[in-house]
């Protein structure tokens, strides 16, 4: 079995995840190409890189996605792409790290060259261009770009800040929107991939006692399964003191991922940011209401509701009981709903 066959078909079938969570069908255009998720499925199977290539372009045309690499590029770690991502991660500092994955990228997508560049002013992880349309290069740019961003971030922790990036690609609102979170001058159109990283990071000792995902295996639903990164999601929403304005954006923000991924595992485990956040709400104003002689006007502004009624309504709806209620029943017996 050639080394590297499981990194063209993890790439493959992460487009086609990130084009289905959009509400498309992936038949048609697996059909045109002679393809089937089963094919992608299997970690034995060679994509050729022309036949990738062709997938990417096509499903920018019949979707309209632009952005789309991004999205699909994080819906599988870099660790989840065969022995490409165990040899990235198997070495033990970050400048090692960015080093082997170009090595074997390079080994893996003969159409670009990777390279980091060092200097007394500055080290940068690159990637050049490859041979191909405007569709082809702005979403294997972009799942590129997602798969660089992660292995510096795997070893710097989760609020890596890269000092600058650069992309061939052109400017997009929703793209510069992910990439301002984690660096402070970006610049469009530029000859190469280029990603700034800070030089005091080069040289940590880092643990490379990391689990590798399993192979491409279809969890419950189809979906694919992953290692379970967003455990902590309803204890982070329950430190925010501000809960009523605290979004999904700000979370995936904390989590140091795009929006997407988090929906995506949310949708994979069968819940949604909105259910935790809810549940969340309801622990709280029940909270409130047996701890504390707080007025339920004040709760009610506390969780965000515009008036006491809103509130009222929404405490009978989970709990078919009334908050004044609730509090009396509490308060006189310790009961919890």
């Amino acid at each position: 079995m050639p080394q590297f066959d499981m990194v063209r078909a993890r790439y493959a079938l992460n487009f086609i995840e990130a084009m289905k969570l959009h509400g498309y069908s992936s038949e048609p255009i697996l059909e045109t190409l002679s393809l089937t998720e089963e094919i992608l499925l299997r970690p034995d199977q060679l994509i050729p890189a022309h036949q990738l290539w062709e997938l990417v372009r096509q499903i920018s045309l019949q979707t309209g996605l632009n952005d789309l690499g991004l999205e699909a590029g994080q819906l599988a770690s870099v660790a989840a792409h065969g022995e490409f991502g165990k040899m990235v991660f198997a070495v033990p500092t970050l400048l090692q790290r960015m080093k082997t994955f170009c090595e074997q990228a390079q080994a893996e997508y003969s159409q670009a060259d990777f390279w980091v560049e060092t200097s007394d002013a500055k080290t940068l992880f690159c990637r050049a261009p490859i041979a191909g349309d405007v569709h082809q290069l702005r979403g294997t740019e972009l799942y590129v770009l997602a798969m660089m961003i992660e292995t510096v971030g795997a070893s710097n922790g989760k609020d890596a800040v890269f000092n600058s990036i650069e992309l061939q690609t052109h400017y997009g609102e929703e793209l510069d929107q992910y990439l301002r979170t984690i660096s402070t001058r970006r610049l469009f159109g530029q000859v190469n991939t280029c990603l700034e990283v800070s030089k005091h990071t080069l040289a940590r000792s880092i643990d490379t006692s990391f689990q590798l995902p399993g192979s491409l295996t279809p969890s419950a639903g189809g979906q694919l399964a992953h290692i379970d990164e967003f455990s902590s999601l309803r204890t982070l929403i329950d430190e925010q003191s501000d809960l009523h304005h605290f979004s999904i954006e700000d979370a995936a923000q904390m989590f140091g991922v795009h929006v997407r991924k988090l929906q995506r595992h949310l949708s994979v485990n069968a819940t949604s940011f909105r259910e935790i956040k809810n549940d969340v709400v309801c622990a709280r104003a029940s909270k409130f209401l047996r701890d504390t002689n707080i007025s339920i006007a004040d709760i009610a502004t506390n969780l965000g509701y515009t008036s006491p009624n809103n509130f009222s309504r929404a405490y009978r709806k989970w709990y078919g009981i009334t908050p004044i209620a609730y509090r009396t029943i509490t308060q006189q017996t310790n009961v919890t709903p």
